[in-house]
Protein backbone atom coordinates (compact mmCIF):
# COMPACT_ATOMS: atom_id res chain seq x y z
CA UNK A 1 0.00 0.00 0.00
CA UNK A 2 2.88 2.33 0.79
CA UNK A 3 4.51 1.58 -2.56
CA UNK A 4 1.28 2.25 -4.46
CA UNK A 5 0.80 5.54 -2.64
CA UNK A 6 4.41 6.53 -3.44
CA UNK A 7 3.90 5.72 -7.15
CA UNK A 8 0.66 7.69 -7.11
CA UNK A 9 2.44 10.72 -5.65
CA UNK A 10 5.15 10.54 -8.32
CA UNK A 11 2.71 10.29 -11.23
CA UNK A 12 1.87 13.55 -13.03
CA UNK A 13 -1.48 15.19 -12.42
CA UNK A 14 -4.23 14.70 -14.99
CA UNK A 15 -5.53 11.71 -16.89
CA UNK A 16 -2.61 9.43 -16.06
CA UNK A 17 -3.12 9.85 -12.32
CA UNK A 18 -6.61 8.29 -12.57
CA UNK A 19 -5.23 5.19 -14.29
CA UNK A 20 -2.37 4.84 -11.81
CA UNK A 21 -4.81 5.09 -8.92
CA UNK A 22 -7.14 2.52 -10.52
CA UNK A 23 -4.33 0.04 -11.22
CA UNK A 24 -2.82 0.35 -7.76
CA UNK A 25 -6.25 -0.08 -6.15
CA UNK A 26 -6.90 -3.18 -8.23
CA UNK A 27 -3.57 -4.69 -7.21
CA UNK A 28 -4.26 -4.00 -3.54
CA UNK A 29 -7.72 -5.60 -3.79
CA UNK A 30 -6.26 -8.72 -5.43
CA UNK A 31 -3.53 -8.94 -2.79
CA UNK A 32 -6.13 -8.74 -0.03
CA UNK A 33 -8.44 -11.30 -1.72
CA UNK A 34 -5.79 -13.97 -2.25
CA UNK A 35 -5.55 -15.09 1.42
CA UNK A 36 -9.35 -15.20 1.64
CA UNK A 37 -9.53 -17.52 -1.35
CA UNK A 38 -7.05 -19.90 0.28
CA UNK A 39 -9.32 -20.22 3.32
CA UNK A 40 -12.23 -21.37 1.17
CA UNK A 41 -9.87 -23.69 -0.73
CA UNK A 42 -10.48 -21.67 -3.91
CA UNK A 43 -7.68 -20.79 -6.25
CA UNK A 44 -7.23 -18.00 -8.75
CA UNK A 45 -6.87 -19.26 -12.32
CA UNK A 46 -3.32 -19.62 -13.52
CA UNK A 47 -2.69 -17.98 -16.88
CA UNK A 48 -0.10 -19.79 -18.98
CA UNK A 49 2.09 -17.73 -21.25
CA UNK A 50 1.57 -18.56 -24.91
CA UNK A 51 4.09 -21.00 -26.24
CA UNK A 52 5.60 -19.93 -29.51
CA UNK A 53 6.12 -23.44 -30.82
CA UNK A 54 2.38 -24.14 -30.51
CA UNK A 55 1.49 -21.19 -32.70
CA UNK A 56 4.49 -21.15 -35.04
CA UNK A 57 2.55 -22.51 -38.01
CA UNK A 58 -0.21 -19.91 -37.73
CA UNK A 59 1.73 -16.83 -38.68
CA UNK A 60 0.16 -13.89 -40.43
CA UNK A 61 1.63 -14.63 -43.86
CA UNK A 62 0.25 -18.17 -43.98
CA UNK A 63 -3.19 -17.02 -42.84
CA UNK A 64 -3.18 -14.27 -45.49
CA UNK A 65 -2.17 -16.67 -48.27
CA UNK A 66 -4.74 -19.30 -47.24
CA UNK A 67 -7.57 -16.76 -47.22
CA UNK A 68 -6.43 -15.30 -50.52
CA UNK A 69 -6.38 -18.77 -52.12
CA UNK A 70 -9.91 -19.49 -50.88
CA UNK A 71 -11.19 -16.10 -52.05
CA UNK A 72 -9.70 -16.51 -55.53
CA UNK A 73 -10.98 -20.07 -55.89
CA UNK A 74 -14.49 -19.00 -54.88
CA UNK A 75 -14.50 -15.87 -57.04
CA UNK A 76 -13.45 -17.53 -60.30
CA UNK A 77 -14.86 -20.99 -59.64
CA UNK A 78 -11.56 -22.86 -59.66
CA UNK A 79 -11.06 -26.08 -57.71
CA UNK A 80 -7.57 -25.55 -56.37
CA UNK A 81 -5.43 -22.43 -56.37
CA UNK A 82 -1.95 -22.32 -54.87
CA UNK A 83 -0.42 -18.86 -54.40
CA UNK A 84 3.24 -18.09 -53.78
CA UNK A 85 4.03 -14.68 -52.28
CA UNK A 86 7.22 -12.76 -51.60
CA UNK A 87 8.62 -13.67 -48.16
CA UNK A 88 9.44 -10.06 -47.30
CA UNK A 89 6.36 -8.49 -48.89
CA UNK A 90 3.40 -10.89 -48.67
CA UNK A 91 1.14 -8.58 -50.66
CA UNK A 92 3.28 -9.17 -53.77
CA UNK A 93 2.15 -12.29 -55.58
CA UNK A 94 5.03 -14.09 -57.27
CA UNK A 95 3.20 -17.02 -58.85
CA UNK A 96 -0.23 -18.65 -58.90
CA UNK A 97 -0.52 -22.37 -59.58
CA UNK A 98 -3.81 -23.40 -61.15
CA UNK A 99 -4.85 -25.76 -63.92
CA UNK A 100 -8.02 -23.92 -64.95
CA UNK A 101 -9.24 -20.36 -65.55
CA UNK A 102 -5.78 -18.82 -65.65
CA UNK A 103 -6.85 -15.63 -67.41
CA UNK A 104 -9.69 -15.04 -64.94
CA UNK A 105 -7.37 -15.55 -61.97
CA UNK A 106 -4.80 -13.12 -63.40
CA UNK A 107 -7.52 -10.55 -64.03
CA UNK A 108 -9.03 -11.02 -60.55
CA UNK A 109 -5.66 -10.59 -58.82
CA UNK A 110 -4.41 -7.88 -61.16
CA UNK A 111 -1.20 -9.68 -62.05
CA UNK A 112 0.34 -10.46 -65.44
CA UNK A 113 -0.99 -13.68 -67.05
CA UNK A 114 2.53 -15.16 -67.22
CA UNK A 115 2.51 -15.47 -63.40
CA UNK A 116 -0.35 -17.98 -63.53
CA UNK A 117 0.22 -21.56 -64.66
CA UNK A 118 0.69 -25.19 -63.68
Amino acid sequence: MILSRFIELLSPAGELKKYVRFASGLIIILMMAKPLLRIGNLQLPVIEPLRQERYAAANARDVYVNRLEKNVAAAVGADAVEITVDAENPTEILYVKSKVKRAEIAGYLGIPPDRVGD
